[in-house]
């Protein structure tokens, strides 16, 4: 200012101290400071990164190793889909997707997609870049690997080339630009797989470059996304009958039994019936509506609570 009589910014953004395990401040004097150097070189320099930017705006954090072990973890996840997802797009017959033939999955987690898009550029316009990275990482891990990776396999390994061509490139996208939006925080894994795996998508020198992804409002619609929901909280019930009764998740389930007083939640299930099935390996997927379950379901079993106001009975 006293140089050249003007504003040299229009922003500051104070962050927090890195605090020592015990929560206290970092001293040479105390001998509580952690190199990390030695983190790096423990784990990665990205590891370090990312539970660096996981903490919120302008509060000191304690340092936990356990976070590296996390953000690792975070970094192999996002390289195994990566690749998996990479290995099924280059066997695609084309590079666009038709919205024509977007299945119900397609739908949400396209969806999904925009909308975790327009809160992570939102939260980054206000500096909150621990939302930011928050949102991309919970949606790439607890939606899109846990649930849409599963629900498009049989797809992908698929004769049917218009339904496995729409899978691959809907994969792609939505992998691509969370790698965009990943970059400013563990930019050296998104570097390595964008060159590794996605040159052709890359066209530019670094991840760097490649622009930040736009919001397509068009894409983002409520009914797709609750119907995503409520299919996700049906495999998830499956799962944990499954899972409890020491079943492999590949195994054949005889049938299922789905029942809500919301006629309109039964009528968005029907969209996703055969997606449920081909996920779960169902046989018979029967779904009721009404003022209260009958006392005899389909599938011979009593009805459990599956969240969303679902009841679930399985015979597996």
């Amino acid at each position: 200012i006293l140089h050249e009589d003007s504003v040299p910014w229009k922003d500051i953004m104070v962050n927090g101290w890195a605090l020592d395990p015990k929560g206290k401040k970092m001293s040479k004097s105390m001998g509580n400071v952690i190199a990390p150097q030695k983190i790096i070189g423990k784990y990665c320099a990205d590891a370090l990164r990312y539970w660096a930017t996981t903490v919120s705006l302008g509060e000191d954090t304690p340092f936990q190793e356990k976070e590296m072990i996390a953000g690792q973890k975070f970094l192999t996840k996002l390289h195994n889909i990566a690749r998996f997802v990479a290995g099924h797009a280059e066997k695609a017959k084309t590079n666009k997707t038709d919205p024509k033939k977007l299945h119900p999955t397609d739908k949400w987690v396209l969806s999904r997609l925009n909308s975790v898009k327009k809160t992570a550029t939102e939260a980054l316009d206000n500096y909150d870049f621990g939302k930011a990275i928050h949102t991309v990482r919970n949606f790439v891990w607890l939606e899109f690997a846990d649930f849409y990776l599963e629900e498009v396999k049989y797809r992908v390994y698929s004769e049917d080339d218009d339904s496995a061509d729409t899978a691959r490139m809907v994969l792609q996208t939505v992998v691509w630009e969370c790698l965009i939006m990943l970059t400013p925080f563990v930019p050296h894994t998104t570097e390595e797989i964008g060159h590794e795996y996605f040159p052709k998508q890359l066209k530019h020198k670094s991840m760097h470059h490649v622009p930040w992804p736009s919001v397509d409002k068009k894409m983002i619609d409520s009914k797709a996304e609750k119907t995503g929901e409520l299919m996700n909280t049906i495999i998830s019930a499956i799962r944990k009958g499954k899972s409890e009764n020491s079943v492999s998740m590949n195994a054949p389930v005889k049938e299922v039994a789905v029942f809500s007083t919301q006629k309109t939640d039964i009528t968005l299930l029907k969209t996703a019936e055969e997606e449920i099935k081909h996920t779960m390996q169902v046989n018979t997927l029967t779904l009721e509506t009404g003022t209260t379950p009958r006392k005899k379901n389909a599938a011979e079993n009593p009805y459990s609570e599956a969240g969303l106001g679902l009841q679930v009975a399985i015979n597996l």
